[in-house]
């Protein structure tokens, strides 16, 4: 997706990584969001903090900023895309489908609306166009039905293919000389996930991670730490995706997600039930025991 939506934690935390407090500057800004969801509801107007981001313009100036010490011999790998080593779990069944779109007046805002077998969100630029996420089916399906959405947008063009919106998380996250992060170590529900942030938060703590284990720390400790945090912030979003999809259910299709969401939190509940308590904490960039 060209475009997402990045919340203001995220920005903050962004602009103290880069060192540059105006890191999201002329970005588009949006302050409201329109919500229609579960059978029969009508629109709702929320209150709404976020910036309308390019991928390429963020990353031009992320790494605009960044003073690398050049290639030199690494005794560990950061893996951050799929392919990864290790076994994917996957909860849900649901793809997404993106289109861009022309909108019918200018405005920075967003939208969702659910449906009797998914549901859309509409990220509308300044510019008169937009993204369209659909999950469920493809958007022009949707726009048939729409209580909403289909009212602000004047074309559709073509979606580009289909890609996995459920939550998936892989095991193991490490191994001889890597280490998993962002969407090769878990990929979260587009509907409630923040994944920029918890990406960033995820390399964040990877770093820390191998810059403890350079000082002496145990490998297997610190890195066994790192999979039971990442599980940790996996089962609060199975647990605030279950929220959303109960409360938008309205047939077959979401009777079936739901399972498939509920199965993954007995999982990542059984699986997290190893570890109760943390022994080390991330203070700044650096991982120190608790």
């Amino acid at each position: 997706m060209p475009f997402i939506l990045v919340g203001g934690v995220t920005q903050a935390l962004l602009c103290d990584i880069a060192g540059d407090p105006g890191l999201f500057r002329d970005f588009p800004r949006i302050r409201k969001r329109t919500v229609v969801w579960g059978p029969d509801a009508e629109a709702r107007v929320l209150d709404h903090s976020a910036a309308i981001v390019s991928e390429q313009a963020l990353l031009d100036r992320l790494w605009t900023g960044w003073c690398g010490a050049g290639e030199r011999p690494a005794e560990w790998t950061i893996l951050a895309a799929a392919p990864a080593p290790g076994s994917e779990n996957h909860f849900g069944s649901r793809k997404a489908h993106v289109a861009e779109v022309d909108l019918k007046s200018e405005r920075a805002a967003c939208w969702i609306e659910s449906f009797d077998c998914g549901w859309m969100f509409l990220i509308a630029r300044e510019d008169s166009t937009g993204s369209l996420i659909s999950v469920g089916a493809r958007p022009r399906a949707f726009l048939e039905s729409s209580r909403c959405i289909a009212d602000l947008i004047s074309g559709v063009r073509e979606a580009e293919g289909e890609q996995p919106a459920y939550p998936r998380i892989v095991t193991p996250m490490w191994g001889s000389g890597w280490i998993l992060c962002g969407t090769a170590a878990m990929a979260l529900d587009p509907l409630c996930g923040d994944g920029s942030g918890h990406s960033i938060r995820e390399g964040i703590l990877a770093s820390a991670v191998l810059r403890a284990i350079a000082r002496g720390s145990e490998p297997r400790d610190v890195l066994e730490h790192y999979e039971f945090r990442l599980r940790a912030a996996f089962q609060r979003h199975l647990e605030l995706c279950e929220k959303y999809y109960a409360a938008g259910r309205s047939g077959p299709w979401w009777d079936s997600e739901l399972a498939l969401l509920r199965g993954g939190l007995q999982w990542s509940r059984t699986h997290a039930a190893a570890r109760s308590e943390w022994r080390y904490r991330l203070e700044g960039f650096d991982l120190l025991p608790a």
